[in-house]
């Protein structure tokens, strides 16, 4: 599981929600349940809690838009269907800044430094 929060978040998809992405069946490798809920709600609660147990999280992303959490539950949904390969990489780099998803320790000191 990777959380991305906050100022990981690409700045102009930033926003209030969260969105998670869980396994939505235990037997297979890459089909996946989304879901995009307040950052506060207890919806989001209860999805980050006792649930995981059955449906694992794979993807958390807390602080993004309306507008990026309805593209990243698009874009599950069409890797999907497409048979795409690395779809939670492919959607980390469109959500996430290149710091925190690239774990290069090049770019780690540079962005301290």
């Amino acid at each position: 599981m990777e959380v991305f929060f906050g100022g990981q978040i690409r700045q102009e998809l930033r926003g209030e929600l969260s969105v998670v992405i869980a396994k939505s069946d235990s037997h297979s490798k890459d089909k996946y349940a989304t879901f995009m809920y307040p950052v506060f709600s207890e919806e989001f609660v209860l999805l980050t809690g006792f649930r995981t147990v059955i449906y694992p999280l794979e993807r958390v992303y807390i602080g993004v838009s309306h507008e990026a959490g309805e593209g990243i539950i698009k874009r599950v949904n069409m890797d999907e269907e497409y048979g795409v390969i690395n779809i939670l990489e492919n959607i980390d780099r469109r959500i996430v800044c290149p710091t925190f998803w690239n774990k290069s320790p090049t770019l780690l000191e540079r962005a301290m430094g």
